[in-house]
């Protein structure tokens, strides 16, 4: 069978892998988690912002998302949301936190290297956009969190790899929501020593994976922390050299640095489709992407949908997949595996495993006997 299986945060919390020995977050629960809570404090610009943003909603972090924070961080400095957001004393907040000479950083965005040698710039607080400056911190702390991770003890990922012989159907395609690599390391090591039987489709590369032994095709919608971008002067790249801890992300100059390519999980979603504000190398690469995925979802038999609710808010999602289904001519597909969590007991998370179940049958059409849905998480489901 041509297989697809899509995995979302819940794969990668359902993982096994740790940080700090603690579970590995995903969207909706980032900032609830321990190691993500003992690390902010590293992080002045987004500590700060995240301050902010608790006294604007009137809530903790605990049941907030990464989405949340992202749209919020894209949009609080820009246009007529400039004018609602008084910043000023956030701003000399973070400007006194980096004249202190215990914070000498110099790997930050936006010239503040520059900013600390001179210890009296900027001057002005119109000179700093403090939600960019947070933002570069969140992106330096998604690598932290997710770069030397802890393998788990019993690997579920490698053990539903090989109960369902995937390492051998050399018709499978991972769509992988997610930007952590914890997909890329269990295929590290069930597959082959060199690990050429998988490989990144469209994303330029320089190491050599021979066409003979490839089986496996990788496509992430939303990028990786192991993707080089390169911008803005002279030009902008985007590529892999296929090692899986995140890439650096480093300022030389305020129009020239090196950052993980991930797609925001703003509504928006600008790499994907906005070449006013994207270098041409980003949305060509994602155009190719999602097409991709469209065509391989439109000749697929068996599909998995591991940890992925079909959030409301991504809209991109659900628009492919109707897409999709036009393009298959209401051709069911021959066997579907929705796997989600659900704890006893928990209402929203009841609600939230229903809703998840109820999509994906609408998305993903079937026999009825042949949708097999489980809500006792990855584990459980590969038991």
């Amino acid at each position: 069978m041509r297989t697809v299986i899509i995995l979302g945060t819940g794969a990668t919390i359902g993982s096994g892998y740790t940080k700090c020995e603690k579970r590995l977050p995903g969207d909706r629960n980032f900032f609830k988690n321990q190691a993500v809570k003992n690390l902010i404090s590293q992080y002045p610009a987004l500590e700060i912002m995240l301050r902010f943003f608790r006294k604007e909603s009137g809530d903790d972090l605990d049941g907030v998302g990464l989405e949340e924070v992202w749209t919020f961080l894209e949009f609080c400095s820009k246009g007529v949301y400039k004018e609602i957001y008084d910043l000023k004393k956030e701003k000399e907040e973070w400007r006194n936190l980096i004249r202190h000479p215990d914070s000498e950083r110099g790997d930050e965005h936006c010239g503040c290297k520059k900013f600390r040698k001179d210890q009296t710039i900027p001057a002005a607080l119109d000179e700093i956009d403090l939600a960019l400056l947070a933002g570069w911190d969140l992106r330096r702390l998604l690598n932290e969190i997710y770069g030397c991770i802890s393998s788990p003890s019993e690997n579920i990922y490698q053990r539903f790899l090989k109960k369902f012989n995937i390492p051998s159907d050399n018709t499978t395609t991972f769509i992988s929501l997610n930007y952590d690599t914890v997909l890329e390391h269990a295929l590290d090591q069930v597959n082959t020593p060199d690990h050429s039987s998988w490989f990144y489709a469209h994303v330029q590369t320089d190491v050599p994976r021979d066409p003979k032994g490839i089986q496996i095709q990788v496509l992430k919608p939303h990028g990786s922390l192991n993707w080089l971008f390169e911008g803005n002067e002279p030009s902008v790249s985007i590529s892999t050299d296929y090692q899986l801890d995140p890439v650096q992300n480093r300022s030389f100059k305020t129009n020239i640095f090196e950052q993980a390519m991930i797609v925001l999980p703003t509504q928006l979603k600008q790499e994907l489709n906005i070449e006013s504000t994207q270098d041409k190398v980003t949305t060509d690469l994602f155009t190719k992407i999602w097409k991709s995925m469209a065509d391989v979802l439109a000749e697929a038999n068996r599909v998995f949908i591991i940890g992925y609710s079909f959030p409301s808010t991504d809209h991109h999602f659900r628009t492919l997949m109707r897409q999709v289904n036009i393009k298959r001519k209401c051709k069911e597909y021959k066997e579907v595996y929705c796997c989600t969590s659900a704890k006893m007991g928990e209402m929203e998370e009841q609600f939230l495993a229903e809703q998840t179940i109820k999509n994906a049958r609408l998305l993903f059409p079937t026999l009825l006997s042949n949708f097999h849905d489980c809500k006792g998480g990855f584990n459980f489901f590969v038991q």
